[in-house]
């Protein structure tokens, strides 16, 4: 579907990409949203009541890499990993904008100032080579 996107230059506004839960696809070597939660480590699955519904058991070896990734590059850039995940959502030129869902205004402080973070490459690299191939859930 994105690369008929990006033909017709029609943008995507992906549901969630930071929050409960966001799913991604692989399209052309690059993943697209489409079950990460890219906001947390995953050390922390099961603190929240969100999280012990949709924890990380049912997350592939894939999905787990990408959301360590996410996590080290937020350390090493000092941010949070909102910001990385926020950052990298809008790197992708098929996303016009991503519905973030904030219940606080401090998250909403946070992702305004991840709108000014541009990831490298090379990040946007590490992150998009982790993906492999995985069903869609929620539809048969």
């Amino acid at each position: 579907m994105m690369p008929t996107l990006l033909h017709f230059g029609v943008g995507s506004i992906p549901w969630s990409p930071l929050g409960g839960g966001s799913k991604y696809q692989a399209v052309d070597n690059a993943i697209v949203p489409l079950i990460l939660d890219l906001a947390r480590p995953l050390r922390t699955s099961g603190e929240t009541e969100r999280s012990k519904r949709f924890g990380a058991d049912g997350l592939t070896g894939a999905s787990k890499a990408i959301i360590a990734k996410v996590e080290e590059i937020a350390s090493k850039r000092g941010i949070t990993m909102s910001q990385v995940a926020l950052a990298w959502s809008i790197s992708k030129p098929f996303i016009s904008a991503p519905i973030v869902g904030t219940t606080k205004l401090e998250q909403l402080d946070e992702l305004i100032k991840g709108c000014e973070i541009e990831l490298t490459a090379e990040e946007i690299k590490e992150i998009d080579d982790l993906y492999e191939p995985a069903k869609i859930v929620g539809h048969s």
